[in-house]
């Protein structure tokens, strides 16, 4: 990493000092893994730190959800943090196995709890998956992380720093495989592995892209520090950069009880609707069903008549919450 990289990076941790306690995260806190709420549509997302008493603590708390239902009625995942420093690391220590590594960590997984072997797996190749695509805000060295079944060392898995900003920004990483990692993972990291990564038992990319398990945003500092991380939506976009449907790595579809407009809502949507490529897509509707597109405040956006049991609508310009409206039913959808 460049002096620039490490002296903003160290520029960013230190304006971020928090106050002990952390600060509390501003809406209403989800239930731990409640399959009908989720980001982007994916449902699986627990907090975890280490309780190795040197001062690592959450908000909010190891073992909860991170999901928060904000005013608007929009569900990111946020969480603030502060990672104790790691230990002085001695030949003795290691060999004794007693060095323990403070760690501080947003998890999202694609499968349920208590799943075995290639249950919990999801293959990109047979998914078509290219690319990642984050709408998240952060301070202090964050880093995103590809947990999967082939890295052999706990912690050495593939990752990116993250980088810090005040408001969310879209960041979209290549995952393509590349050496020990992908082609968009921070390459001066040995394509995206920790330094001390054992490169003789570390799998390629190629093996990883098989065996994915979730994603995981870690907040690392070897002197101890403070972070925060809100993510608003994960993508996982093909080739073409169209969105691969999260049920197809889930297994689970999220209804939209999650959108603060819904007690307004007569009846729920049997159909699908979801933004990709510059539209928004409509599925499982009845041919020759009127479908329109409104904004939260009932004008229409735009409409057509379907000629099958799927139909293209433009893509809103202003990010926000719609209303897709087909069969007598209405759907809300975010469009960012």
């Amino acid at each position: 990493m460049s002096l620039s990289r490490i002296l903003a990076f160290a520029a960013i941790s230190a304006s971020i000092a928090f106050a002990d306690p952390l600060p509390e995260i501003e809406g209403t806190q989800m239930e731990l893994r409640d399959t009908t709420v989720g980001v982007s549509g994916f449902w699986n997302w627990v907090v975890s730190h280490d309780k190795l008493g040197i001062g690592t603590t959450m908000s909010p708390d190891s073992g909860s959800s991170p999901l928060f239902e904000k005013a608007d009625g929009s569900i990111v995942a946020e969480a603030a943090m502060h990672v104790g420093p790691d230990p002085e690391w001695s030949q003795e220590a290691a060999d004794a196995g007693t060095l323990k590594y403070p760690y501080a960590r947003v998890i999202m997984k694609f499968k349920r709890e208590g799943c075995a072997g290639r249950e919990c797996e999801v293959d990109f190749d047979a998914l078509g998956i290219r690319y990642l695509r984050v709408k998240q805000r952060s301070a202090g060295s964050i880093r995103i992380s590809v947990l999967n079944s082939a890295t052999a060392e706990t912690g050495a898995e593939p990752f990116v720093r993250v980088a810090p900003s005040d408001t969310p920004a879209v960041a979209v990483y290549d995952l393509a495989a590349e050496e020990y990692g992908f082609a968009g993972f921070d390459d001066e990291w040995f394509h995206g592995l920790p330094v001390w990564a054992n490169l003789n038992v570390a799998p390629e990319g190629t093996e990883i892209r098989k065996v994915v398990r979730g994603l995981q945003w870690a907040l690392v500092d070897e002197d101890g520090g403070d972070g925060t991380v809100l993510i608003e939506s994960v993508e996982f976009l093909d080739s073409d950069r169209n969105v691969v449907d999260p049920v197809r790595l889930t297994g689970i579809e999220i209804r939209e009880r999650q959108s603060a407009l819904e007690p307004r809502l007569a009846s729920r949507a049997a159909f699908a609707a979801f933004v990709s490529g510059g539209n928004v897509v409509v599925e499982g509707i009845r041919p020759g069903a009127e479908v329109a597109l409104f904004d939260v405040r009932g004008a229409l956006v735009s409409s057509a008549r379907a000629d099958s049991d799927r139909i293209l609508l433009p893509a809103p310009k202003a990010a926000g919450l719609y209303l897709v409206r087909a069969d007598g039913a209405v759907r809300v959808l975010t469009c960012r």
